[in-house]
């Protein structure tokens, strides 16, 4: 299926956006930055349909299938150029560093609550003895009272 041709208003609106590199008929290449700018918020959980839009780039204008295709191929770009250090750009950088920062997050959000985990184990076991101590304390009142009647 063919890709939907722009005509010359929207042509010339495409290359007013700073998202924009140059735009045809046909075509759209987008900045460096914006690309960038849409790795770092894809990771965020941004959709790319939001983050197109925000960059006055809506689906009913350049269509659904273009934004696929973009996130498509600059995620498979960035998953690539972070994999080989000696590739990466300072984007690449900032976006592996900031990864890091969030698993280490992760990570020790991770070990609070296996903590907090273990305390709780703790408590309940300490809990469970304390009703079979009071169980058995029980038993002898009743047979003691027993005993008395």
């Amino acid at each position: 299926m063919a890709s939907r041709k722009f005509d010359s208003k929207e042509i010339e609106y495409l290359n007013s956006l700073i998202a924009v590199e140059s735009a045809t008929s046909t075509r759209i290449r987008y900045t460096d930055a914006f690309r960038d700018e849409f790795l770092r918020r894809d990771m965020a959980g941004d959709s790319p349909t939001a983050i197109f839009r925000d960059a006055g780039l809506p689906s009913s204008l350049i269509g659904a299938k273009r934004i696929e295709r973009a996130a498509a191929r600059w995620r498979l770009e960035g998953a690539k150029s972070v994999g080989d250090p000696a590739s990466a750009k300072l984007g690449d950088l900032e976006r592996l560093a900031e990864y890091q920062r969030v698993t280490d997050g992760l990570a020790q959000h991770v070990r609070d609550l296996e903590r907090q985990a273990q305390h709780a184990e703790q408590d309940i076991y300490n809990l469970e003895q304390h009703i079979i101590r009071l169980e058995q304390r029980m038993r002898l009142i009743e047979r003691h009272v027993d005993g008395e009647s």
